[in-house]
Parts: C-alpha cells; sequence; structure tokens
C-alpha cells in the first residue's frame, strides 16, 4: 500500500453493552479521534487494526482493509504503555519492528530523526520517559507500516515533556509520509498533527472537521484549555522570538537560550505553533505601564462563557483579522473589569507563558 491520502471508516461495532457507531470521512493524510474516557477511541483504533470485528468498510486512501487479517493490514501501532521489550536494547527493539517487514535498512534513518543514535546500545529502563516513548515510536516505524495508529502517545508524560515529543511526532509525519490515525486528550497535539479531527462521545461522532474548527474552545477540553496559535518569527531579541500573528497581532515567547522547553532554533521567517494557557492570558482594561511581562496585546471580547465557576472568555486579538484566544477568569473579575462583548482589553501574558509547539 503506498501512502495515500483519505481515511473513511463507516458501519457498527457491538462490544458486549457498548456500541460503536461511525461515519467518518476525511480527506487528509492525518486524522486525530478526541473524547472522554469511555467514548470508544481505542476501541475504534481495535477495529481499524483487525482485532475486534467491525461490520462495515474501513478504507485508506483507495485501499479498503475490511475484511484483511490483522497481520495483512500494515498496521504500525503505538500503545498507551509502550510494550518495549525490556531485555533488548534500543538497537534490538527497533530490530524486533523490522522483522515484518523483513529489512533494517530503514532503522538507521530512523535513529537518526528520533534522535536515539547515542541510546541504540541502552535498555529501556536506562532511558527517560521521553526517550522510551520514542523508541516505541521507532519500532512502529521499522516494521514499514501503511498506517500508523498511536493511541495517547504522549499521554504518559507531563506536559513540558510532551512539547519537547511532540516536534518528533512532527519529523515523523512529514518524513515518513505515512498516513496517522492519532488518540489523544490534548488539543495541541490534534492542532500540530492532525489535518481533520472526530469528536466521540459514547460511541458516536458528534463533531467533525479540522482541529481549529472542531476544538475551538473550552466546552470540550475543559479548564485546562490551551490555545494553538499559528505564526511566523518576525524578529529575534535577547532570548526572545517575536512572533507575528494574523490582524496585526503579536507575542513574545521564549528564543534559543538553553533553558526553554520545545522552543527549538528560532530563525526569522520560520513558521511555529505555540502554546498558551487559558489560565495563564491575564486581562487588564487599560495601559499597563512598568509591566514586567512582555506581551500586553490589544483585544476586543467578543464572548463570555461560565463553566465550573470560572469564565470563559474569547477574545479577538489583534484586529478584526486576528486570531481567536480564549482566556480564564473569576466571576468577579468580570464583574470588576466590566467585562461584555466589545469591551476592548488587554491581553497580558508572561514570555514564559509562551511555549512553541513545533
Amino acid at each position: 500500500m503506498s501512502p495515500t491520502d483519505g481515511f473513511l471508516m463507516r458501519g457498527r461495532l457491538q462490544r458486549d453493552a457498548f456500541a460503536l457507531d461511525l461515519d467518518i470521512r476525511s480527506s487528509g493524510r492525518s486524522l486525530g479521534v478526541f473524547g472522554p474516557s469511555g467514548a470508544g477511541k481505542s476501541t475504534l483504533l481495535e477495529a481499524i487494526a483487525g482485532w475486534i470485528p467491525f461490520d462495515g468498510e474501513i478504507r485508506v486512501g483507495a485501499h479498503t482493509l475490511g475484511g484483511l487479517r490483522p497481520e495483512a493490514r500494515g498496521i504500525g501501532y503505538v500503545p498507551q504503555d509502550l510494550l518495549l521489550f525490556p531485555h533488548l536494547t534500543v538497537l534490538e527493539n527497533l530490530r524486533a519492528g523490522a522483522r515484518r517487514n523483513q529489512s533494517e535498512g530503514g532503522i538507521p534513518e530512523i535513529l537518526a530523526i528520533l534522535e536515539l543514535e547515542r541510546h541504540a546500545d541502552r535498555l529501556p529502563q536506562e532511558l527517560s520517559g521521553g526517550e522510551r516513548q520514542r523508541v516505541s515510536i521507532g519500532r512502529a516505524l521499522a516494521s514499514g507500516p501503511d498506517l500508523l495508529l498511536l493511541d495517547e502517545p504522549l499521554g504518559s508524560l507531563d506536559r513540558a515533556l510532551r512539547r519537547r515529543v511532540l516536534p518528533y511526532l512532527l519529523r515523523v509525519r512529514e518524513r515518513f509520509e505515512v498516513p496517522l490515525v492519532l488518540v489523544s486528550h490534548d488539543p495541541a497535539e490534534m492542532h500540530a498533527l492532525c489535518d481533520d479531527v472526530v469528536v466521540l462521545e459514547a460511541g458516536r461522532v458528534v463533531r467533525q472537521g479540522p482541529p481549529a474548527d472542531v476544538l475551538s474552545g473550552p466546552d470540550l477540553v475543559g479548564a485546562d484549555f490551551e490555545n494553538v496559535l499559528s505564526g511566523t518569527i518576525a524578529s529575534l531579541e535577547p532570548g526572545i522570538a517575536v512572533v507575528g500573528l494574523s490582524g496585526g497581532a503579536t507575542l513574545r515567547i521564549p528564543g534559543e537560550d538553553g533553558e526553554s522547553e520545545g522552543t527549538g532554533s528560532a530563525q526569522v521567517g520560520e513558521s511555529v505553533l505555540v502554546g498558551l494557557r487559558a489560565e495563564d492570558i491575564l486581562l487588564a482594561t487599560g495601559d499597563v505601564p512598568g509591566l514586567s511581562a512582555r506581551n500586553a496585546e490589544p483585544a476586543t471580547v467578543v464572548s463570555l462563557t461560565s463553566r465550573g465557576g470560572a469564565v470563559h472568555v474569547l477574545l479577538r486579538a489583534g484586529n478584526q483579522d486576528g486570531p481567536l484566544v480564549w482566556s480564564r477568569v473569576t466571576p468577579g473579575a468580570v464583574e470588576e473589569l466590566g467585562l461584555a462583548p466589545g469591551t476592548a482589553v488587554r491581553l497580558v501574558i508572561k514570555t514564559r507563558a509562551a511555549l512553541r509547539l513545533a
């Protein structure tokens, strides 16, 4: 099977008392599956892999998977618990994955892309969590897959470590051009890696489309909502990269200073994705002189949504063409600042609160 764009899965799966009813269509090469625990995300992956019966159609590009034995589907699988062989070195784990492919020719490239070359002779227990995750991804790639299934690949890592491993997944996506289906609770991963996203609830698709449309607010992802903004590095200052966003907005993020997580090498003109948690965006209704935070960007309130004892404020940064961002504030702050649709504010953001995702 050659790497081609497009994914289709429609039909029904009955597993004891749980039913999975699907009609998923994507024209892209990478599909994200999002939803709460028990929604059917992992069951969907198992059906694609052929491990459980699925009464319907599964197609990747022009190739139909339904009816094929699991071993004939060309699936590379990265499970939540990694399942590395503890008695084998990194290189030996990759060679174990390559047995199905009957060729170890791609292993040097996989080691290089995932930056595992210096760890090749180490055992899994001698590695960090992020390094073990990269070995699991490498082992799946070594099998020469036609489709890569990733089940919460970064779910066991803390936020900072997830952001350090995410660029490796981006390299895999672009370098190997393997179609992938990603299950994740992290909207930033969906934005960075997926062309389309489906949201599952109780075994049914409730939303479907590009991540920017589907994962557009805290109603889905809860209190710890992370804005994902795309832009271009406009200039560099000592320890800081100035990112130009749409609508004339700018955002200062950590530059390459040897301490930043996930920023990489910053170069003027480079496209970047930046993650910014809603709770890290402070609001002010006037100029804020003498502020240590390097970002105080003008914005306009679009709407306010009360949720879980907090208020999520949707704002348009810059002018009318600027990006939409969410801020999470208290009801008292809304009353004191007089926030309402149309209110002009400043987005006050510490440089270190913004993390480069890619």
